[in-house]
């Protein structure tokens, strides 16, 4: 298996699994019955840091931290688990709340038009899609990540935690869109709150492995309001065996830009019940976990509609080609909504608490 966001060993990640953590034999769906009422719970669970841990995680991203993570590749990976660096102080651990949502009607967000002619080719970016930085144990590394609402971006969930080879998470959250050569066009953004699937969190679920993540805003405005943002669809999807025009975007660790492959994905079952996107993606590597798989995409704006990002099966893959994606489905609809509200728990009637 190929992690996308890299991972460590069982010595190195101990220590950084989230307390209380168990499987609790969710259904693969993810969606509960409530007794008395036809309201959907869906089950979703949030992760934040407290106000000192994301004060350090400003502090931390220094230049020559991101630089590291940017020049990451698993034979670097391979050299410092050798020698292992002794963590300083206590590592920021994300808070986990488990919620219960009202469940929404799926909906498309995008407009269809024709994908463009295959390529793959070097870009110094688009301003919606970003390098997602994080740490694991003390290590920096990195995901891809792209702009979905006004402070909201979305990236694989296994970006967060997971269990390759073992149980970890991350922390030092921050985005940065259009990163290219170390440079921050549109400045460097920070994480107030992420939206994750229960059923990936209680058995890292590869069909929930997308997150919802809320950005912190500057200046009194989102992170859209520099970078625009992308659409996205909770409805589309294709008949196994199906093909379609699409333009995948990621962010290599050992890269200092973007790639793009605008290729054909084909619909493929990947297990019983669990079809995915497939589609050839030279050079993809670690780091590419979470970047946008558009359909379509407007090249006069650099803009599309989003119907998955890297993830979900081997994590995105075990090679650097070919990649999979999980279709956006109404599970997907009902994350981002819980994100945009802010929920903080809602009863079987479908009557909810919002954070402030």
């Amino acid at each position: 298996m190929r992690p996308r966001a890299t991972l460590l060993s069982a010595a190195v990640i101990a220590a950084v699994a989230l307390p209380g953590h168990t499987a609790t034999g969710h259904t693969a769906t993810g969606h509960t019955a409530t007794r008395g009422t036809a309201a959907r719970c869906v089950k979703i669970d949030r992760l934040a840091l407290d106000s000192a841990q994301a004060a350090a995680t400003v502090r931390y991203w220094t230049p020559s931290r991101t630089k590291a993570a940017a020049k990451f590749s698993q034979a670097s990976l391979a050299k410092e688990l050798k020698s292992p660096r002794p963590l300083k102080g206590p590592q920021p651990r994300p808070e986990l709340t488990r919620l219960c949502a009202p469940a929404t009607n799926s909906v498309d967000h995008g407009t269809t038009r024709a994908p463009a002619a295959p390529s793959s080719h070097q870009i110094n970016g688009y301003k919606t899609v970003g390098k997602f930085f994080f740490t694991v144990a003390g290590f920096p590394f990195n995901c891809t990540a792209v702009v979905i609402g006004r402070a909201m971006i979305v990236t694989a969930a296994h970006c967060f935690m997971g269990n390759n080879p073992v149980n970890y998470t991350t922390s030092n959250w921050m985005f940065a869109p259009m990163w290219h050569n170390n440079t921050f066009p549109y400045g460097k953004w920070y994480v107030s709150s992420v939206y994750i699937m229960q059923p990936y969190i209680n058995s890292f679920n590869g069909r929930y492995d997308f997150a919802a993540v809320n950005l912190d805003r500057q200046h009194g405005h989102g992170v859209a309001y520099y970078t625009g943002q992308d659409s996205w669809s909770g409805d589309f999807s294709l008949a196994r065996g199906q093909t379609t025009g699409v333009r995948i975007v990621g962010i290599p660790g050992n890269s200092s830009v973007a790639l793009t492959s605008v290729t054909t994905a084909v619909a493929v079952e990947v297990s019983r019940r669990w079809e995915v996107l497939r589609a050839s993606t030279p050079g993809f590597g670690d780091g590419t976990s979470g970047g946008p798989w558009f359909h379509p995409f407007d090249t006069k704006t650099d803009t599309g509609t989003v119907l998955g990002v890297t993830g979900g099966y081997e994590q995105g893959g075990d090679t650097d080609s070919p990649s999979y994606a999980d279709f956006f489905s109404s599970y997907f609809t009902d994350l981002v909504a819980a994100a945009n509200k802010g929920i903080k728990g809602c009863n079987s009637t479908g009557d909810c608490r919002y954070w402030p």
